[in-house]
C-alpha cells in the first residue's frame, strides 16, 4: 500500500468516515487512469440501495466548511471559484488544516486552467472554457489583495506578472 493511500485511509477513519470494507476497497494506482489516482472498487456484486459508506457533512471540504467561509460569503464568491480558493487556502495551511490527511494523498500539483500560463490557456481557444480562467483570476486576485491570509496563501498559486484587463 502506498504511503499516500495509507495516510488517506488513516485520515478518513480519524474524521469519522466509514465504509464497509467487506464490500468496497480503496486502492492506489488505478489502471486506465491518466495520472496518479485512487479508486474505490466493489469487492462483490452490490445491491441497489446497499449502504457502502457514511461521510459526515463536517468532513466535506467546501466553501461553507473552510476557515475562509465568512470571507467567501462576504465577497459573494461561490461555485467552483469559491471551492478552488477554499482548497488552495486549506492546502496552504499544511498540518493546521482539518483536511491535512486528505491533502497528503493528492498529487503535488492540480492542473486547473485558472493557474495555467497564457500560452497554456491559448490551447482552450474555441472551447467553452476560453476566457473563463481569465475571468476567475480577475475576481480572485483583487479579492486576495484585501485579505492578508488569502494574499499570502492563495495568490502565490497564480502565474507571475498576471494582469487583469
Amino acid at each position: 500500500m502506498s504511503s499516500g493511500l495509507s495516510r488517506l485511509l488513516d485520515w478518513l477513519k480519524s474524521v469519522g468516515i466509514w465504509w464497509d470494507e467487506s464490500l468496497v476497497e480503496i486502492r492506489a494506482e488505478c489502471s486506465g487512469c491518466s495520472g496518479p489516482a485512487l479508486g474505490v472498487f466493489a469487492l462483490q456484486d452490490l445491491k441497489e440501495n446497499q449502504l457502502l459508506c457514511m461521510i459526515p457533512r463536517t468532513t466535506i471540504l467546501s466553501p461553507c466548511t473552510t476557515q475562509l467561509a465568512r470571507i467567501l460569503e462576504q465577497e459573494k464568491l461561490g461555485g467552483g471559484l469559491a471551492l478552488t480558493i477554499a482548497v488552495m487556502y486549506e492546502a496552504s495551511l499544511g498540518a493546521a488544516s482539518r483536511w491535512a490527511g486528505y491533502f497528503a494523498s493528492l498529487p503535488s500539483r492540480e492542473y486547473l486552467p485558472m493557474f495555467w500560463t497564457d500560452e497554456e490557456l491559448s490551447l482552450l481557444a474555441g472551447t467553452a472554457l476560453e476566457g473563463k480562467s481569465q475571468e476567475d483570476r480577475c475576481v480572485t486576485i483583487p479579492t486576495c489583495s484585501l485579505y492578508p491570509n488569502l494574499r499570502k496563501n492563495v495568490a502565490c498559486g497564480f502565474p507571475r506578472n498576471h494582469i487583469c484587463s
